[in-house]
């Protein structure tokens, strides 16, 4: 537990030093390092990071019973707390899935273009299956990032039905 809080400040500590971490959005408190991190959470992804006013920025963590807690803090439909819960069958298919792509031996850094500073879009996933949890950066605008990296985010947001809260209703045309 102490190991992750440390590897987070660590990872926050550098974001100015990695450029597709420390931007605008960072500087005014819309990124991702910004978002609190939930240490007893199993999954934890906190999404900012980019241009201020285009990037939804949030967290969403999975704990180990299935309960769901969103954090919307900027460009969301939803502002604030909300929480779901997740079936024991789409949790288990979410480890498998970070299993497969073997997410504990990716590189913490492993998907940041230090060159794309003005459009980064930083996500910061955390997983803590017990003793050895992991946290990754990951610039969604990075195209040197292995697939499988947004396509955990997705299932992830997928999973966790967090468009509920992030994409604002618009009124049907009748």
């Amino acid at each position: 537990m102490r190991a992750a809080m440390a590897a987070v400040a660590a990872m926050a500590g550098m974001t100015g030093t990695i450029g597709c971490a420390h931007n605008r959005a960072s500087e005014i408190g819309q990124g991702a390092e910004q978002l609190a991190s939930t240490p007893d959470a199993l999954i934890q992804m906190r999404r900012g990071g980019c241009p201020p006013g285009v990037c939804p920025v949030y967290s969403v963590s999975i704990f180990l019973d299935g309960t769901v807690a969103y954090d919307g803090q900027a460009n969301v439909a939803v502002i604030g707390h909300r929480t779901a819960k997740l079936s024991a069958e789409r949790l288990n298919e979410l480890l498998s899935q970070i299993e497969a792509m073997d997410f504990l031996d990716s590189a913490e850094q492993c998907c940041v273009c230090p060159d794309a500073t003005e459009r980064a879009h930083l996500v910061i996933l955390d997983y803590r299956p017990g003793a050895a949890p992991k946290t990754v950066l990951h610039d969604d605008a990075c195209g040197l990032a292995p697939p499988t990296m947004s396509a955990i985010e997705r299932s992830i947001d997928d999973a966790a039905g967090v468009e509920r809260w992030t994409t604002p209703l618009v009124a049907s045309k009748q």
